[in-house]
Parts: structure tokens; C-alpha cells; sequence
């Protein structure tokens, strides 16, 4: 779907959900509803304001909740809210809703026209590039511009059975939309935790390809980031790295860590130097650097980049840190996407060089996700086979693609043995296969490095 000056135009999700019932202010598309729309005296709702970015930069939107100051029969305070002001940065073409929490007093009058509102303030963080046409008639081409995943498919539906309002006024310095709800006698019931939240349904960085993001900052990447992507600097931050992440979840020992490490090394090297052999077709979406010096497609097909290359692209122009620092960033604010291609990229090599099949693609992707939540919850734990495979695996099998300045190898792999050894204790029947792939893939290591092969 590309617009007539040639730029791309995204898919309008928002008015795929309202039915084209929506306020446009500046690069904001707004529209406000209340869930349920008929709520029961006593009985809390939520407030539910979507947002579509209809630029290619990040948009600041303060969102400030009006709530009726009387009820119908004129008493104070009968509709209320702990939460009555939000700042929410939206993603280039983001589309999302922020939920606010309400409530109904017992006592409130029962009316069939309460109205609320939303005054907004939208403040772009740079020269904004629209690539979503107002007003545009496009079908949303679901298979091509985005996935789904089923949560938001789920979400998507309840959104398209509310009563969205796109009625309001323009005030100096912001906007604001309103909506309408009926209230009526209900029984009072106990009041869950209020909570306000935002809730992500689209974005460039998760759902699509990220042509404009790249057509603005594919010069910052080149220069400020892939220089800086050189294997020393990077082996001892990405171990330290790992050591921070993994250390609350499971004892993984300096050997262990000095491999995986070196799988994620590999996937950043390849940014910067692309390979000079493919361990299996796929393994070219790596070389970043490449991509950006030869260009990308013009004609709308998609443009397939490394997660940490995406995250990358989409931090930039809200937080410093990736071009004045992407070491930094990389072990931080990248690092779940940088795992996340390390261990996709694990699995595939493990397919390419020994033949052995652990999953497919989706599986290897479903079992990183599911990896990064655990690594997210400080009480979970994980076992051998969650740090072996695919990452100590992996880096065994591109250490002789990342040897350090001074390394010896073969004394490396010496090592890891030696803490497998002591893994002997965790084997069972679930992880005897990984016991032996481990050792079947180091034996013919150390057979390279000893001249045997």
C-alpha cells in the first residue's frame, strides 16, 4: 500500500475499529469510549481513549480525563476517578488505547446522556512524515503489513463492539474529544485495584517492516552505530550482560558465559562484516551494513531486518543512548531484542551444521519469548536446558568465527567441558538429548582445533 508521492501508507487500524469514527489533530487520530456503555450505579467502568500516530516519529500526548462534575440530580463527586492526567509516547505509527479506570457512585442518579471528555496535547519529537493517509478508503492487507498475534485479535473485537465518540471542541494549545454513556441502577459491587494502563495494538517496530524508520535514520546506523560493533569492545559488555540477567535464575559458570556470549558477539559482527560463508540462507538478514550501503527494496516488498536492528531504528529520535552510546544500549534497552535473534539464530545453526531439528522457525521464536519472560521475573529459575540451548550450543558452534585477541580455543573449550562435567547431576530424560548434542558438537570442536579434521 504505498501513497502517491511514493511513501508508504499503513493500514488505518483505528478507523478499521470505529468504523471511520475519529478526530484528526495534527498526527494524532483520536476516539473515545467508555466500557461497558451502560454502566450500573456502584459498579466501576473504564474510560477507553484510542490513539493512532499517523507519522513516522514519536509523539508526545498528554490525556487529560473531565469527568461529569455532578450527577443528574445535581450531587458532587458521583462519577470518579484516581487517575485524571497521562503522558504516553506513541511509536511511529503506533496504534494503541489507554485505559482509565472509573467508577460510579451507589448513590448516583441513573441518566441516559452522562458525557465525559479528553483534552489532549500532541507534540511531535521531530519533523513528522505522515505515512497513513486521512481519510484513506485502503482495505487493511492483514497478511501483508502486519501480524496479529491472537491477544490483540482478541482485543481488536472487543474494541469494534464498543460505541467509539469522536465529538469535541479545539482549545488553545490541545484538543478535546468527548463521548456519552447511560448509567443505571445496579447493585453495588467491591472495587478492583484501579489501574490505568496503555495498550499496544500495532506498531512499526513489532508488526511491520520499517521502511520509513530506515529512510530516516539509515545514515545515524551506519555511522554512529555499526562502527562502534568490533568483537573485543563488545565480548566483555555482553558477558557482563549475561552474567546480570541470568545470575538470579541459574548458576551459569565463566566458561558457560564466555560462550554465549560469544553467540550474541556473532549476530552483532555480522552487522558490521558481513560473513563470508552462510551457515544457511537466512543467516544474510544479519549483515545490516550491507542492506544500507546497497539499499532496500523501492516497490513495497518487506524489508526483513535482526530484532535489535528494528529496536534499534525505533528508539532512535527518543532516546540518545543508541547513537551516543550503543554499547550501552545494546546491553540494556536492546538486549531482549538482541537475545531474541541469538537464540533464533542458535537454532538454526544447530539445524545447518549437526542436521538435528529441534522445532521450526515459529518454535524456536515461541521458546526465546517464553526465555526473555522468564528472564523478566526475578522469582523463576531456569535449568541447564533454558542456558544451553540454543546459547552455549550456539557459541560453541561459531567459536572459531569469534576468537578474542589472545584466546586460545582450544583451551576454551578445555574449560567448558569442565563445567559441563558438573552439570552430570541435572541430566534426565527430558534434557538427554541436549546432554549429547552439547557433547557430540564441542568433541568436534575440539577435533578442528587439534588438527584431527
Amino acid at each position: 500500500m504505498i501513497m502517491t508521492d511514493g511513501s508508504p501508507n499503513y493500514p488505518d487500524i483505528l478507523g478499521y475499529i470505529t468504523g471511520d469514527v475519529q478526530m484528526t489533530f495534527g498526527v494524532v487520530q483520536a476516539a473515545l469510549a467508555v466500557s461497558p456503555s451502560v454502566v450500573f450505579t456502584g459498579h466501576p467502568f473504564e474510560i477507553i481513549l484510542l490513539l493512532q500516530n499517523l507519522s513516522d516519529v514519536h509523539v508526545k500526548v498528554v490525556a487529560s480525563l473531565r469527568l461529569p462534575p455532578v450527577d443528574a440530580a445535581g450531587k458532587k463527586h458521583a462519577i470518579s476517578s484516581h487517575h485524571h492526567r497521562r503522558t504516553v509516547t506513541l511509536h511511529p505509527a503506533e496504534v494503541g488505547y489507554l485505559v482509565m479506570p472509573a467508577a460510579i457512585s451507589p448513590a448516583a442518579a441513573p441518566a441516559s446522556a452522562y458525557s465525559l471528555s479528553m483534552s489532549l496535547e500532541v507534540e511531535p519529537t521531530a519533523k513528522p512524515r505522515r505515512i497513513r493517509a486521512v481519510g484513506s478508503k485502503d482495505e487493511i492487507n492483514l497478511d501483508y503489513y502486519f501480524y496479529l498475534s491472537e491477544q490483540t485479535i482478541t482485543r481488536l473485537v472487543r474494541l469494534k463492539g464498543l460505541g467509539f465518540s469522536a465529538t469535541g471542541s479545539r482549545l488553545i494549545g490541545g484538543s478535546s474529544i468527548e463521548t456519552t454513556f447511560s448509567v443505571i441502577p445496579g447493585q453495588p459491587v467491591p472495587l478492583p485495584p484501579s489501574k490505568v494502563s496503555w495498550v499496544r495494538l500495532w506498531s512499526l517496530n513489532t508488526h511491520s517492516d520499517t521502511r520509513p524508520l530506515l529512510e530516516r535514520y539509515h545514515t545515524a546506523l551506519l555511522e554512529q552505530v555499526i562502527p562502534h560493533l568490533k568483537r573485543d569492545h563488545l565480548f566483555p559488555l555482553l558477558q557482563r550482560a549475561l552474567r546480570e540477567r541470568f545470575s538470579m535464575h541459574y548458576p551459569m559458570q565463566a566458561a558457560e558465559l564466555h560462550f554465549a556470549a560469544k553467540l550474541l558477539v556473532h549476530v552483532l559482527e555480522m552487522a558490521a562484516q558481513p560473513p563470508e560463508r552462510l551457515y544457511y540462507p537466512q543467516q544474510s538478514i544479519y549483515a545490516v551494513s550491507q542492506l544500507l550501503l546497497r539499499g532496500w527494496p523501492r516497490d513495497g516488498s518487506p524489508i526483513v531486518l535482526p530484532n535489535w536492528t528494528r529496536a534499534a531504528l525505533t528508539h532512535m529520535g527518543v532516546d540518545p543512548l543508541v547513537t551516543d552510546n550503543p554499547l550501552a544500549a545494546l546491553t540494556t534497552i536492546l538486549f531482549d531484542d538482541l537475545l531474541r535473534d541469538s537464540i533464533l539464530h542458535g537454532f538454526r545453526l544447530i539445524h545447518a551444521i549437526t542436521g538435528q531439528q529441534l522445532g521450526s522457525d515459529s518454535d524456536a521464536r515461541a521458546y526465546g519469548e517464553q526465555l526473555i519472560q522468564l528472564l523478566a521475573d526475578p522469582t523463576s529459575r531456569l535449568s541447564f536446558l533454558d542456558c544451553y540451548l540454543p546459547l552455549i550450543i550456539g557459541g560453541v558452534l561459531v567459536a572459531h568465527d569469534t576468537t578474542l585477541h589472545g584466546e586460545s580455543v582450544l583451551e576454551s573449550l578445555n574449560a567448558l567441558e569442565y563445567s559441563f562435567r558438573t552439570r552430570a547431576s541435572e541430566q534426565d530424560a527430558d534434557n538427554t538429548e541436549i546432554f549429547d548434542l552439547f557433547e557430540k558438537c564441542v568433541d568436534e570442536e575440539v577435533r578442528r582445533y587439534r588438527g584431527w579434521i
